[in-house]
């Protein structure tokens, strides 16, 4: 129990849970055992994360060896999209609950500490937030961004697109801000479709909100310099000296 209860310790402080300290592995009232709703939260998105985990948090009722068991969570039933996640109960906690439910795409986690109203309240809050806070997507995959000019090809510029789709969930009249960091002046051939040469990044308030690699959008091969009379007619062209 102590190993394990140190592990748990680690894996809070790994996740970013700052203000929670843990004395043993079952949630139960003990000196040195704390976490906030805030915490929580976090702890809850990433179990979502962990196929297993959400499957077991995701399913209403089960029979396994030769038992019954059925979900204590009755939003997976009463809230749409609901997937999980745990309700709890101690006597100086009260009611506690740490719900999850996908909406258009979007992962919302609730959670609520003492809580008497806990189903009402989640619906209500999660009916809040799809409606407050609905997942924009601030750019598609494949979409193309910029051309940079190529060197050592008679192919004289190629663009670049976005690796992924990114989204984020935008209040009213909030606007990200967005930067292009690709290099400068020219890329040397060859070239190779959806390698990495540069990001996307989006911030919010100054706060990184999401970032997606730019790629080529297609492959460059390198091409040997054009006998005199075919360069001299390619330097014309293409606006080269000579």
């Amino acid at each position: 129990v102590e190993g394990f209860t140190a592990l748990m310790n680690e894996k809070a402080a790994e996740l970013g849970m700052a203000d929670s300290s843990f004395a043993n592995p079952n949630g139960l009232e003990e000196e040195g055992h704390w976490s906030t709703a805030a915490d929580m939260a976090k702890l809850g998105a990433a179990c979502m994360e962990d196929e297993t985990i959400a499957k077991i948090v995701s399913t209403p009722s089960i029979s396994l060896g030769g038992r019954y068991l059925t979900n204590h969570n009755k939003l997976l039933g009463l809230c749409e999209g609901c997937v999980g996640l745990k309700t709890g109960y101690t006597e100086k906690a009260g009611r506690t609950l740490v719900s999850a439910v996908r909406r258009e795409g979007q992962l919302l986690i609730c959670v609520t500490l003492q809580d008497p109203d806990d189903w009402d309240d989640h619906m209500a809050l999660y009916d809040y937030g799809s409606a407050a806070y609905p997942r924009q997507v601030l750019v598609e995959a494949g979409a193309r961004t910029a051309t940079l000019p190529v060197t050592g090809s008679l192919v004289p510029a190629v663009e670049v697109e976005t690796a992924d789709t990114v989204a984020y969930p935008l209040a009213e009249g909030e606007r990200p801000r967005v930067e292009i960091h690709l290099p400068e002046g020219a890329v040397a051939a060859p070239l190779e479709r959806e390698v990495p040469v540069g990001e996307l990044r989006f911030y919010l308030d100054g706060e990184p909100i999401g970032r997606t690699d730019l790629v080529y959008s297609a492959s460059v091969r390198r091409d040997a310099a054009p006998p005199p009379p075919l360069r001299r007619l390619w330097d014309r062209l293409t606006g080269g000296g000579g």
